[in-house]
């Protein structure tokens, strides 16, 4: 038998120093020519964590008979920050809690596979069948938080939303493969999926949860 597994990961930490003043953030500090395009915006981080993995078993228990057991592993999440601008041009009139342009956003997107794969072979002197059956299991999850208080100047309560939703697969597989005097190929397949979605959202005001199969 042989196992093999595979490992990738990526890190990204960005600063965004740069805004639009039409935006929620026209308070900071102008920057560049012309300022009314462009503002200084140190407060903007960025980041991003990016994970793939993959591991495989394969065994051959007899001359006629292989096996795989495959699991995979993909997750990506990723993160905006935006904090309070510092050094307003008039401080004395904008007090702290009407600078509201902070802003966090969170996203995390995961799959998840499962597949376990069989090779049946069975030959003679002049045909060879070849029975392939397997299952495959998938889960996808997505999940955004973000948590803001643009727009509303000190006023209104901090908006916050959330949505996070998740897809499962379940499929089963069958082909089967006679190939005769090394020239005829003959192949005839199946395939069976069932998927089920299930969401929740949460909004500003509102609450929604729906599912489905």
């Amino acid at each position: 038998g042989r196992i093999q597994s595979t490992l990738n990961v990526s890190q990204e930490d960005l600063q965004v120093p740069f805004d639009f003043p039409f935006g929620f953030d026209f308070f900071a500090v102008p920057f560049g020519d012309p300022p009314a395009f462009q503002t200084y915006d140190p407060n903007n981080d960025q980041g991003r964590l990016f994970l793939t993995t993959t591991s495989t078993l394969e065994l051959n228990p007899t001359d006629w008979w292989q096996t795989t057991l495959r699991f995979s592993l993909t997750q990506n999440r990723q993160r905006s920050e935006n904090g309070l601008d510092q050094g307003l041009p008039f401080p004395a009139l904008f007090p702290p809690t009407f600078v509201t342009n902070f802003n966090r956003t969170r996203t995390a997107e995961t799959t998840v596979e499962a597949e376990w794969l069989h090779h049946i072979t069975f030959e003679g002197d002049h045909w060879k069948n070849v029975f392939t059956a397997g299952y495959l299991f998938e889960r996808d999850h997505v999940a955004f938080r973000d948590f803001s208080t643009s727009a509303n100047f000190g006023f209104l309560p901090p908006l916050h939303s959330s949505v996070s939703a998740t897809r499962n697969r379940n499929a089963s597989y069958y082909q089967d493969q006679i190939t005769l005097w090394g020239r005829l190929f003959l192949n005839a397949g199946f395939r069976a999926d069932q998927e089920s979605q299930e969401s929740n959202r949460i909004l500003p005001g509102t609450t929604m949860r729906t599912r489905s199969k």
